[in-house]
């Protein structure tokens, strides 16, 4: 009867060591979730609180052919403040070397104020496509050049 009180003992000690050992494991599970979780749901809500639209008219898009500069208007339309260095300008699928210029009286591009992008592209009279990316927020818009 001492031995079987004895196995049951070392059994039971064996079997609270592993629980804990089990319970450990899943807590440092949880918290990398939870973690992960937080991180996610930080980038989302900066996402959500950051916009862009080309405010540009499609039909009347200014477009200098002699020195091929197309200049776009870009409105922050969130209400976070961007960084005109995270901006990048496709035409037409290419990456085209631009210029920024925050219509404003301060050089930061804040919610409601307009960016004003120069973009040496030399185009053909016909349809075009701009695409304006800054940080995970993107704006595109169909154009004509006459």
């Amino acid at each position: 009867m001492a031995s079987e009180v004895g196995s049951s003992l070392l059994l039971f000690i064996a079997a609270v060591g592993v629980a804990g050992l089990a319970g450990g494991v899943m807590a440092g599970v949880v918290g990398d979730m939870s973690s992960t979780l937080r991180d996610r749901g930080t980038q989302i809500a900066d996402a959500m609180s950051s916009s862009i639209t080309v405010v540009n008219d499609p039909n009347n898009v200014p477009y200098d052919p002699t020195s091929n500069t197309l200049t776009l208007y870009v409105k922050n339309t969130g209400s976070s403040t961007l960084v005109t260095e995270d901006a990048l300008v496709l035409v037409n699928g290419m990456h085209r070397d631009a210029t920024f210029h925050v219509i404003a009286d301060t050089a930061a591009w804040r919610s409601m104020t307009v960016l004003e992008i120069t973009v040496d592209v030399e185009l053909d009279p016909g349809d075009h496509e701009v695409l304006v990316s800054v940080g995970t927020v993107t704006d595109r818009m169909q154009f004509r050049v006459a």
